[in-house]
């Protein structure tokens, strides 16, 4: 006797209630850059892409941890069919204003939290120069 999914489903449900399925995808960042900007600007741009390496299509979490001096980059949340990849550019800001060194954190999660891969981004904000005119 062969019995497919759904019937395979319908007999778990009556044994057990309500079945939950939990999709965990499996996925990594493929690259990701922020380019030197100039300080207290919102100029930088975060590129990046990532690829579900899964056999299904999942859900995916992006977070962003940055030094001070770097404001707050939102989360991210994608579904992704198998093997699909997502480019994003992601706008970078600065509260300072001097020239300094910083770094990102980039963190791919899966649907239950699960860390899946980390990418650490080191770029500058140069200082801002000035010019002044002479009426």
């Amino acid at each position: 006797m062969t019995l497919n999914i759904l019937q395979i489903c319908t007999f778990l449900k009556k044994l057990k209630g309500e079945i939950k399925f939990d999709i965990r995808g499996i996925g990594e960042i493929d690259y990701a850059n922020i380019s030197n900007f100039e300080a207290f600007s919102n100029d930088g741009i975060l590129n990046m892409m990532f690829t579900n390496t899964g056999e299904l299509t999942a859900e995916f979490d992006l977070y962003f941890n940055c030094d001070s001096g770097i404001n707050p980059i939102s989360f991210q949340k994608f579904f992704l069919n198998s093997f699909q990849s997502k480019i994003l550019a992601i706008n970078v800001a600065t509260s300072n204003a001097t020239n300094q060194n910083h770094s990102c954190e980039i963190v791919l999660e899966d649907a239950v939290g699960d860390t899946l891969d980390t990418k650490i981004v080191n770029f500058t904000t140069t200082e801002i120069n000035y010019t002044s005119k002479i009426f």
